[in-house]
């Protein structure tokens, strides 16, 4: 979940894993420090994913999901370190140069001139104020500074090191590793080199990334070589620890992708719980080196051109991943959760909710599955209807079991039925409902005297027909060009508003169907995306073509009721408790708004992936993004509805 949203349950293997994601620009460097209670992530972030150095510093208050950015002026930041204790950050840059900042204000407290050509890495070992800076310069030279003070400590007496980390051994010594050619562990307080067997192991083209860490009570070093081969280590003895693997040294078949490396081709590993975490450019891979075998499921996104880091909190380890290309920091549970399938293998196109608590999904390839919308777990197995391009989806229970209808069909692949589904018995109803358009986009369900009806829009008629059977009951001539259809009780009964390019939206009271539709003089040019009795979700048909963006309330003239709210483009939207509006958008976010005030109510649920229908159940908003469903309780206390609106139809 992305600031306090709780996941309450998901299908899946990948949001199970998603602690909490945030956006932050493309991600170049990563860094982590603080404690159990207040977790901290440090991140550079330049202006695209090709840069190799970035104008902007980043912290992330894991817990309260706050975002604080400072601005590097002058050199760029190619690096960032940070305590262990979550007090500072230090950064290095391309001028050389080093700069101290406090978290997470992002203070900057000191900086000075290294003297090098310029910084490729640094680290801190130690907690602040006392702690050790770590510089990796261009040249390959190691360097020690005085966090305090920024005074040097010395150069450690490596020859051109392509890579250094640092970490505290088991005995509590804060100590700094350096690799190239060969493989070093020196103290960080005193410079002494230190006793390490693995020099002696053979590592083929040398050392590019080197990671330090403990494992079942012992200290591990976890090495790259030059070709990309992974290689665990005990540090005290010098023995290899299982296997040598080799799936990252190519991106072509048998290999699993090349270990992805930045502009600087310097693989950034984690160890989570035991768990090495591998980056390549495309996922992230996670491995049980002992066994030298994989730990689990990759994680396929939003973690395009990674680089990773670890932090601890809530008494456990988690893994973090920052991505240039999807411009996000994440925080993930590397745990592989016990598998709970949707019965997906293709994006969900569409939910609807039915009676009873339960969510009916659609995926692109026509399966439709129903599930308990309290715990997820699936009410029968999918349904295949081999129907593609689901567009439109309504759901209903009946006694004990579970219906939907579907509308399909293209402007290249004609598909003029409504069809109906009994998910129980998995197979389509009889007889299916035949219309005049290729099309089927518009189709609802609603109750009318009772009984539950399919509205559904047949070019310039909109038709009730009974659910259960298909009856026809009553239709009514419109206005051909229909671009909307919601459904809905409201005063004085279930309506019907039918929107359409070039005219008002139009109401029409489903039990009286021969009485003329009103028109909504106030929303010329706009459509309606949902309704709640009188109050309803409006549109720009003007932004159609270049994606829906802009939301806003008003009656049922078409009066507006509050401000416009703007963000990116709106691939759903779902009533939560009026004026509170889940808003789902094209950049994975999905918004609780008032849309009366034009306020957000919390901070938006960022997901790994653009959300493309939501539904909502007892003021939880139900989410299909990727092949996956998942349900989130936004971070609000669950409103109560207005008194004029408890009674209402």
């Amino acid at each position: 979940m992305s600031g306090l949203w709780r996941t309450v349950w998901a299908t899946g293997q990948d949001i199970p894993r998603m602690g909490r994601l945030v956006r932050t620009g493309p991600v170049l460097a990563l860094d982590a420090g603080g404690d159990d209670l207040r977790p901290l992530a440090a991140a550079v972030a330049g202006r695209s994913p090709a840069d190799a150095a970035g104008d902007r510093l980043q912290v992330w208050d894991i817990v309260s999901g706050q975002l604080t950015t400072a601005t590097v002026e002058a050199a760029v930041c190619v690096a960032v370190g940070a305590s262990a204790d979550g007090a500072v950050a230090v950064t290095g840059h391309s001028d050389g140069t080093v700069r101290v900042w406090a978290l997470p204000d992002l203070t900057m407290l000191r900086s000075w001139r290294t003297g090098l050509q310029g910084v490729e890495d640094v680290r801190v070992a130690g907690p602040a104020p006392h702690a050790v800076v770590v510089t990796l310069g261009a040249d390959g030279a190691v360097a020690r500074w005085s966090l305090e003070t920024g005074g040097p400590l010395g150069t450690l007496g490596v020859p051109e090191s392509l890579a250094i980390c640092a970490g505290r051994l088991v005995s509590g010594r804060h100590v700094v590793v350096a690799a190239g050619r060969e493989v070093s562990l020196w103290d960080a307080h005193s410079g002494q080199r230190l006793p390490l067997p693995v020099a002696d192991q053979q590592t083929p083209g040398g050392i590019a990334a080197a990671l330090l860490s403990a494992r079942d009570g012992r200290d591990v070093l976890t090495v790259v070589t030059g070709p990309r081969e992974l290689v665990m280590f005990d540090v005290a003895t010098g023995a290899q620890v299982g296997g040598r693997v080799d799936a990252h040294v190519d991106d072509f078949p048998p290999h699993q992708g090349r270990m992805w490396g930045g502009k600087r081709a310097r693989p950034r590993l984690a160890m989570v719980n035991g768990t090495v975490a591998v980056p390549t450019k495309w996922r992230v891979h996670l491995w049980d080196l002992p066994a030298a075998t994989p730990a689990g499921p990759s994680l396929p996104g939003p973690v395009r051109t990674p680089v990773l880091a670890s932090v601890r909190w809530e008494g456990r380890d988690w893994l973090l991943t920052g991505s240039a290309e999807d411009g996000m920091v994440g925080l993930w549970d590397p745990d592989a959760p016990p598998q709970r399938s949707a019965g997906f293998r293709q994006p969900v196109a569409r939910l609807a909710m039915a009676e009873s608590g339960v969510v009916v999904c659609a995926d692109e390839g026509g399966t439709i599955a129903a599930h308990r919308a309290e715990d997820g777990s699936l009410v029968t197995a999918p349904t295949n209807t081999q129907v593609r391009g689901v567009v439109s989806l309504a759901a209903w229970v009946d006694g004990t079991r579970v219906r939907a209808a579907t509308g399909a069909g293209s402007p290249d692949a004609s598909h003029p039925w409504v069809q109906r589904w009994d998910l129980m018995l998995r197979e389509q109803m009889q007889p299916p409902l035949k219309v005049s358009v290729p099309q089927v986009r518009h189709v609802s369900m609603t109750k009318v005297r009772g009984e539950l009806v399919l509205v559904v829009i047949d070019r310039e008629l909109l038709r009730l027909q009974r659910a259960d059977d298909g009856t026809l009951i009553d239709e009514v001539r419109k206005e051909r060009g229909t671009y909307r259809l919601v459904t809905g009780p409201s005063e004085g009964g279930p309506i019907a508003v039918v929107s359409a390019i070039g005219r008002p939206p139009e109401v029409f009271r489903l039990d009286r169907l021969s009485a003329p539709p009103s028109p909504m003089p106030g929303l010329d040019g706009g459509f309606v995306a949902a309704l709640d009795g009188t109050r309803l979700v409006a549109g720009s048909l003007a932004e159609r073509r270049s994606g829906w963006r802009t939301a806003w309330a008003c009656d049922l003239t078409g009066r507006p009721l509050g401000p416009e709210v703007v963000g990116a483009p709106i691939t759903s939207v779902a009533i939560a408790t009026w004026p509170a509006v889940f808003i789902a958008r094209a950049d994975g976010t999905v918004s609780l708004i008032d849309l009366e005030s034009g306020q957000e109510l919390c901070p938006a649920l960022q997901l790994p992936a653009e959300p493309r229908s939501i539904a909502t159940d007892d003021l939880d908003v139900l989410v299909g993004v990727g092949a996956d469903v998942a349900r989130f309780t936004p971070p609000v206390a669950k409103p109560l509805r207005r008194a004029d609106d408890r009674d209402r139809g």
